[in-house]
């Protein structure tokens, strides 16, 4: 039976979660709490997809065996591995699956199946369409990550009001799910953050995020293109940051 977790009360360490058929809540404690915030993990949806005959069951297959199959990082076996967030588990894949198109489409059709079947808050099942944007302090690795409805470009006055600085745009997305999507960025950036919703980020974690989250959706629009220098930044970048991980995790 399928959960969708409704509202959580950390202060009494109590979720309220509802069944997905038939209506109705039910009070789970705090012992079953950690179990059913497991179910609606990404991963571990992925995790229990491998017995199927499709893409999906392949690509869950191949994720299941992370430990003996070449093909995907080493670094981490799947059972140390967990991701809430589609851009948390695309930095987990090795730079060949990153840039194999049927990957990471399989990847994306298994993020959106999970939205629809076990994702946190029945709101995210709307599929609402607005703006995710990125907002800098010229010169410098600071990055406000937000969503809105309105334009980016006058959110970025009310921002810069608040800030009392002047903000770039370094870019937006106009795309489907942007309320989930501004919602994963900021757990996948979580260790990066500083204040509210400001990370001490580098460009090319921005720039590797919008470009997979752009695939999501095929009426998606960006304030501009990633650069193919930009691109190419990130991907050597990506290979350094696993070489030297590696190389650590070798030594000791």
């Amino acid at each position: 039976m399928r959960y969708v977790i409704y509202s959580c009360t950390p202060i009494l360490d109590i979720c309220y979660i509802q069944y997905t058929d038939p209506t109705g809540f039910i009070l789970v404690t705090a012992n079953q709490k950690n179990e059913v915030l497991d179910m609606v993990k990404f991963s571990s949806y992925i995790k229990r997809q491998k017995n199927r005959g499709d893409s999906i069951g392949c690509f869950a297959s191949d994720f299941c065996d992370i430990p003996n199959n070449p093909f995907w990082a080493k670094s981490s076996g799947v059972n140390d591995f967990e991701s809430e967030t589609l851009y948390g588990l695309y930095r987990h894949l090795p730079l060949s699956a990153k840039n194999d198109e049927v990957i990471i489409e399989t990847m994306i059709d298994i993020w959106k199946e999970w939205l629809k079947e076990n994702h946190i808050g029945l709101r995210f099942h709307q599929g609402k369409r607005g703006y995710v944007y990125f907002f800098n302090i010229q010169g410098q690795t600071a990055f406000k990550v937000g969503r809105t409805t309105q334009h980016p470009e006058a959110r970025k006055r009310d921002v810069q009001s608040e800030a009392k600085t002047e903000l770039n745009s370094f870019n937006w997305l106009h795309i489907e799910n942007y309320d989930v999507i501004e919602n994963e960025l900021k757990k996948a950036f979580s260790p990066q953050n500083y204040s509210r919703e400001w990370y001490e980020i580098d460009d090319m974690h921005v720039n590797e995020a919008i470009i997979l989250y752009r695939k999501t959706d095929s009426l998606c629009t960006l304030m501009r293109e990633p650069t193919e220098t930009e691109i190419f930044h990130s991907e050597v970048q990506d290979v350094i940051r696993k070489s030297v991980k590696q190389t650590i995790n070798h030594g000791s």
